[in-house]
């Protein structure tokens, strides 16, 4: 995992072990029950809207539903209606989350007001506005795989935040479990919302290496490294 400069203030934490994002039991719970297409039960709500070669969604609930994919390998990054990231490396490799400390407090970007998704070729784009962002504050958010290596890249802007914005990102490592068929949508007997989310356990075989430019978070399975591109501060945590 790389990230390309981010336009704030950082304040960058790894997580060990931390609470599935959806405590509460959300998002919605779906029938999962084999339905045969038949005439009258083919209909289904317009999520996504046409905008160009983009498709577009405000406020969606879904995660991981969304998939970018670089070089010719199995590698691929599952982001989704909401900002949050999960590697795929094959198997589980961990789940990035974005977040925004002000004076008047911190949200997960994936849990803001306003959430604004656009799926293009190759890019999942982002833009999010919140009350603790102010009345016009924005985070604009780019990511995506690289082709020359396995890796996500990210690039985080704000516009007209309060002076005292600081980025916060987290890092929860996976424990390199493949899934029924890859991972793929439906293939699982929960949702994929569901599926890819953090769980602390999945950390328990990682060994950290942290210093000033970012850390190595090293798994039977996989090391993966990161980086960032201005001053961050860096800390292991629960």
């Amino acid at each position: 995992m790389k990230t390309r400069p981010a336009l704030l203030p950082l304040l960058a934490c790894l997580l060990l072990a931390c609470a599935p994002a959806h405590a509460d039991g959300s998002p919605e719970t779906r029938n999962t029950a084999l339905r045969p297409n038949l005439h009258g039960q083919l209909a289904q709500p317009l999520r996504y809207r046409p905008d160009g070669q983009d498709f577009v969604i405000q406020d969606g609930t879904e995660f991981f539903n969304r998939s970018l994919y670089g070089g010719n390998d199995a590698f691929r990054v599952d982001g989704g209606d909401r900002p949050e990231f999960s590697l795929y490396l094959p198997g589980r490799g961990g789940n990035l989350r974005l977040g925004v400390r002000t004076a008047a407090g911190t949200i997960w970007l994936h849990e803001a007001a306003s959430v604004a998704m656009r799926y293009r070729p190759g890019e999942l784009l982002y833009e999010i506005g919140d009350p603790l962002l102010g009345p016009k504050g924005r985070i604009r958010i780019e990511s995506v795989a690289y082709a020359a290596t396995q890796g996500l890249g990210l690039e985080v802007r704000g516009e007209s935040l309060p002076a005292d914005a600081e980025l916060v990102f987290a890092f929860g490592p996976g424990n390199g479990q493949k899934g029924q068929r890859g991972g793929d949508i439906g293939s699982e007997k929960v949702p994929i919302s569901e599926f890819f989310q953090f769980a602390p356990e999945f950390a328990r075989t990682t060994r950290y290496e942290v210093d000033a430019r970012g850390f190595v978070a090293s798994a039977p399975h996989a090391s993966i490294s990161a980086t960032v591109g201005g001053d961050a501060r860096w800390r292991l945590a629960d």
